[in-house]
Parts: C-alpha cells; sequence; structure tokens
C-alpha cells in the first residue's frame, strides 16, 4: 500500500512598506510519516503490532528511481487494522514519528548528515531556477 511522508519547515515572511517580501527559515519541523500494508500472513502484523506496543526504535527504506534512498528513523506512534467484512483483504497503516533521517546514494553511500524530515538550515539564501 502507500506510503506517505510530508517534508517542512518553519518559516516567516517579512514584507516591506513597497511590497517586497523576504522569507526566512527559522527552523525544522520533526515529522510523521504513513506505511499501508496487506495483511497477507499473521507474521508481519504482528511483527508491527509488536514494534507499536514496544516502542522499538526502527528504521524505514524508500528507494527513489534512480536507486537513491532515503532513510527514515523513528518509532511507530500508531497502528490502525482493517478488517472489511466479506472476506476481504486485510490491511493496516501505521504512523511512525520520525526522529530524523540520512540521505544514501545508489551504491549505500550516506550523502547527508543525520537530518530533520524538514530539511537543513543555512543561512545563505541563493536563488535556483525552478525550470
Amino acid at each position: 500500500q502507500d506510503i506517505s511522508y510530508t517534508r517542512s519547515g518553519k518559516f516567516v515572511t517579512m514584507t516591506d512598506r513597497f511590497g517586497m517580501s523576504e522569507i526566512r527559515k527559522l527552523g525544522n519541523n520533526g515529522g510523521e510519516m504513513t506505511i499501508g500494508g496487506v495483511d497477507l500472513n499473521a507474521t508481519d502484523r504482528n511483527t508491527m503490532v509488536s514494534y507499536q506496543k514496544d516502542a522499538t526504535p526502527l528504521f524505514y527504506d524508500i528507494t527513489h528511481k534512480n536507486s537513491n534512498k532515503t532513510r527514515f528513523y523513528g518509532v511507530v506512534t500508531s497502528m490502525q487494522e482493517q478488517h472489511p467484512v466479506g472476506g476481504g483483504v486485510r490491511r493496516y497503516n501505521i504512523s511512525m514519528g520520525v526522529t530524523h533521517l540520512i540521505e544514501l546514494d545508489s551504491s549505500g553511500n550516506i550523502t547527508s548528515d543525520k537530518i530533520s524530515i524538514g530539511g537543513n538550515i543555512n543561512d545563505r539564501r541563493k536563488y535556483i531556477s525552478s525550470s
């Protein structure tokens, strides 16, 4: 099933009397990711239940199309189970509170420091073309 997460920071926008704005990044937000699973066997579901009950620290890798990876570290904070009537496929969703992440290239080499899900903080701003 789906995996979702949001990268966000803390920003302030200052506008002068001429209408010119400056956007500054003040900090980063922590975050949470949601991971959906299909209950094909009880072992996977029971493993996730034990991670949630015991607040086991874990990591989860997401592989991108270019084979780079983002590794999220955190704890399963909640788990939702769906048991459809009529013998449908059982599913579960977990919410994982993310403490930090690292980025790896396709060879497994670490390409970033431990950073929050919101990104890096730096004081220098430079403009980059988005096209």
